[in-house]
């Protein structure tokens, strides 16, 4: 509930101070004191942008317009929601928001807006500064603004099907099932999009690491092959110099005239001999006879490895040419040689991880199929529960039209389904047509455009998912599922009415006058009251076109509204002023050479001299003002 609203500097109003309280508060006053000011203060409370730019709302003379409204939120569903909210979007108001429930469970909300001179528009909540966005989420919970244009809202059938929706729970569950079955479908169908959007730059770069894998697989190199080629390059190219040096070597070690090796072996067996006799020289020895064992292993070595050198061109090429080509390779890939092979496992795992994305296609498709005939049979199950509730909200609304003076009219609640079924089962015909060849495009349109079934088989689907004339996307038929299978369902609602008795009932929105929308309206709202969360619901001006003789229904209607709803109503009949449990005037007035306007809260003699003035601006006649005691009066009782 509303509880305060203070605007200041907005246009006419220099600082106003509205206190509010349950039931029907009615507001009035004479054409252009400021009424629609107040509404228009609630607009901007609710986020809504000013009309003209925030710098033609703000007073002259003033830097900023300001608007503030403080609400009590009792325990119970819309706390919960609010809760939820405050999680999300304000975490450290959170604490507060708990424990200010105390006692009375009752929360307190301050939700403020400024609009500056210089265009710029700021909000708070609770003095936090929050989004433009973050305030609307949350004034949509508390507040209602039906305006004099509100009518026209009524009549659009996505508004018909929210009301329907609002009149019971089992479409609210129904309704949340096929959301979640339906951002499901929506999710598969993105990805699939994504998927064959990325498809030219998957296939670009397969056949690129095809290419790379196939290079490196075709190269066969073996573990430590570059290494041992590297050691027979440097042998080859120094062959001659090498076998050279190793016979001139050899020559002094095993060969010639007083090679090195018998000379050790002389040294080793005299030494060894007295070492028989000398202890002292066992050591020695023994270190001689190693070193002639070291050496001759050395000088085989050195015969094996120098009978093996020769000169050989044809070699060296083959060699070259091999180490040119590894080398080639490891330089285009950025690694080392002796890396290659891991590169090698890298790339295949990359071709591979491609090629499975590749064939994932077909497994994406059939689960975005399931889940678009699970989203058929949410949708289904939503339109029985819609055709279920339809007749009750139906019966309601002629309850409390008969009572607004259109005793006579009838009102129905048509569900039928979207009118882009006709469309997307064309789009999916033409789909299964096609892939059933030319022969029997007659025989399965027809029965795509008979069979709703058909129209949600998963072998059109299927069709629609393949790219065509070129493009990798799913095209229209994938568009006009979606609008079928819409944020609400796939349904559409139509309100229609006869006026008359006698006449055929015919949309609301091609025979409705303004007075009827309004009563309309106004059922509508009586009809829902026992199913929706108590909020405050804000009336500007919506007797506009109402007679004099159906006032005080209407004022009825709103008293009565007022027992589950907190409402505000700006009107000029003075029967539904009557009617309210307060009364506020807005005046303006002259003041140091400036028109300001003023609220005040009417009681007693001042609240019977308004209406009587609203009568027939007779508040000094003694008829208007029994006639004002009259209205009062009869509501009181």
């Amino acid at each position: 509930m509303l509880v305060d609203l203070t605007v200041r500097n907005l246009a006419l109003i220099e600082e106003a101070r509205l206190g509010f309280g349950p039931g029907l508060n009615a507001i009035t006053g004479e054409t252009g004191a400021g009424k629609s000011l107040i509404v228009t203060g609630l607009e901007l409370l609710l986020g809504e942008r000013p009309k003209g730019g925030a710098a033609t709302w703000v007073r002259s003379g003033s830097d900023r317009a300001e608007v503030e409204g403080r609400f009590v939120v009792p325990e119970g569903p819309l706390a919960r929601r609010i809760e939820a909210f405050v999680t999300t979007e304000l975490p450290s108001f959170l604490e507060e928001w708990r424990d200010e429930a105390g006692v009375t469970g009752e929360r307190e909300l301050l939700l403020s807006r400024s609009l500056e001179v210089g265009g710029r528009t700021r909000a708070w909540i609770n003095h936090r500064p929050v989004t433009r966005r973050a305030l609307v989420e949350l004034a949509a919970m508390l507040v209602e603004i039906h305006g004099q244009n509100t009518h026209q809202r009524l009549l659009e059938p996505e508004h018909q099907l929210e009301l329907l929706d609002a009149s019971g729970e089992s479409t609210g569950r129904a309704r949340a099932a096929y959301s979640e079955a339906r951002r499901r479908w929506l999710a598969l169908a993105t990805e699939i999009e994504d998927h064959l959007g990325r498809r030219r730059e998957r296939r670009e770069r397969l056949e690129f690491l095809r290419f790379q894998v196939g290079e490196l697989e075709a190269l066969g190199l073996e573990a430590g092959e570059t290494d041992r080629l590297r050691a027979e390059r440097a042998r080859l190219r120094h062959a001659s110099g090498l076998e050279r040096d190793l016979r001139a070597w050899l020559d002094g070690l095993s060969e010639g005239e007083l090679p090195a090796l018998d000379r050790l072996r002389g040294a080793a067996r005299g030494v060894a001999e007295w070492a028989d006799k000398v202890v002292e020289l066992s050591d020695a020895a023994e270190e001689l006879g190693a070193a002639q064992i070291h050496l001759e292993e050395a000088t085989a070595l050195l015969i094996s490895f120098v009978d093996s050198v020769e000169l050989d061109p044809r070699r060296l090429d083959q060699v070259e040419g091999r180490l040119a080509e590894i080398e080639r390779l490891a330089s285009k890939h950025g690694v080392e040689a002796a890396r290659l092979d891991v590169r090698f496992d890298e790339l295949a795992a990359e071709a591979a991880e491609l090629e499975e994305a590749e064939g994932g296609l077909e497994e994406l498709i059939r689960a975005r199929d399931e889940a678009l005939e699970v989203v058929r049979e949410e949708a289904d199950k939503l339109t029985r529960a819609r055709r279920r509730l339809a007749p009750r909200l139906a019966k309601g609304v002629r309850r409390s039209l008969a009572s607004l003076g259109l005793g006579h009219a009838t009102f129905e609640v048509a569900v039928e389904p979207n009118r882009a079924q006709g469309a997307a089962a064309g789009a999916l015909t033409l789909v299964a047509s096609a892939e059933a060849g030319a022969n029997s495009a007659g025989k399965s349109g027809s029965k795509a455009l008979h069979s709703s079934k058909a129209l949600h088989s998963s072998k059109a689907l299927r069709a629609s998912a393949e790219p065509r004339s070129g493009r990798d996307s799913d095209g229209p038929d994938f568009e006009h599922l979606r609008a079928l299978f819409g944020p609400s369902g796939a349904d559409r609602v139509d309100f229609l009415l006869a006026a008359n008795k006698g006449e055929p009932t015919r949309p609301l929105r091609h025979v409705a006058s303004g007075g009827e929308a309004a009563r309309v309206m106004l059922a509508l709202r009586s009809a829902l009251a026992g199913c929706e969360e108590p909020r405050t619901l804000v009336f500007d001006e919506i007797d506009t076109g109402v007679g004099g003789r159906l006032g005080p229904e209407l004022g009825q209607h709103m008293r009565a509204l007022g027992l589950h709803h907190q409402v505000l109503s700006v009107t000029h009949l003075a029967a539904i002023a009557a009617c309210g449990h307060r009364h506020l005037v807005v005046r303006k007035a002259v003041r140091r050479g400036r028109t300001r306007t003023a609220v005040a809260m009417l009681e007693g003699e001042a609240r019977v001299s308004e209406v009587a003035d609203m009568i027939a601006g007779g508040a000094e006649q003694a008829t208007a003002q029994a006639e004002a005691r009259r209205l009062i009066d009869a509501v009181a009782v």
